[in-house]
């Protein structure tokens, strides 16, 4: 017989679907983000240079992931995408190299080095919904707030048409840990289960909300789908 120790889960992942999730072996040369829970919580160091990529990328599309913000201060998060070029050892702010595309939950996004206002402010406990659209005429990447869309939308420019991106979270913890827990498809946020499963017209994943229209978990099946 076996006994339970610590927290069991039943991952939606097979041999023939693997879910993203977070790569440890991408960080920059000064960055410690710590990962956690199979590598779906991303916690932040002291810099800002911390980030984690996802271990799948995507030139084509229609993807959809999640993310609780588990803790922060409203201020220090960053959730995205960035090409897979990405330098991960840029001497300056992340945020401003070119092909740099995120939210930051204090109300900022950014697109390609430039940043405005207008991405909603989020709190801890949201659940982000993060829409990556990769086949449209204009290629974009939305944000979702809980059960709505928050309005914030960024297209993608151009001259990235045909990189491949990955998924990247980014925080600071000098004035409060940030933590995100990830949900790829699998239904949970760190040990948590998602409470009631949303819609999902692809049968790809289990999801806190609606899955929208067209998208898909970012798994190997639903590279095939």
């Amino acid at each position: 017989t076996f006994t339970v120790n610590g927290n069991l889960k039943q991952a939606l992942d097979t041999p023939s679907n693997g879910y993203c999730t977070m790569n440890p072996l991408d960080r920059s040369s000064s960055g410690t983000a710590a990962l956690s829970n199979g590598n779906t919580t991303v916690t932040g160091d002291g810099t800002w240079q911390n980030m984690r990529l996802g271990t799948i990328g995507v030139n084509t599309g229609k993807w959809y992931w999640e993310m609780k913000i588990n803790s922060g201060n409203n201020a220090n998060i960053h959730f995205g995408i960035v090409p897979e070029t990405w330098n991960m050892n840029y001497s300056s702010a992340y945020y401003g190299q070119t092909g740099y595309y995120a939210f930051y939950i204090g109300g900022e996004k950014y697109a390609n080095g430039s940043s405005s206002s207008g991405s909603g402010t989020f709190t801890n406990g949201d659940i982000v919904g993060i829409a990556l659209d990769l086949d449209s005429a204009t290629k974009t990447l939305s944000v979702y707030q809980n059960t709505q869309v928050s309005g914030s939308v960024v297209n993608l420019d151009a001259t990235f048409d045909g990189q491949f991106w990955r998924p990247m979270f980014m925080g600071n913890n000098s004035s409060a840990t940030a933590i995100g827990d990830f949900n790829f498809g699998n239904g949970y946020f760190g040990t948590t289960a998602v409470s009631s499963a949303g819609t999902n017209a692809s049968n790809n994943g289990i999801f806190e909300y609606d899955v929208p229209t067209g998208y898909t978990a970012l798994s190997t099946k639903g590279l095939n789908l």
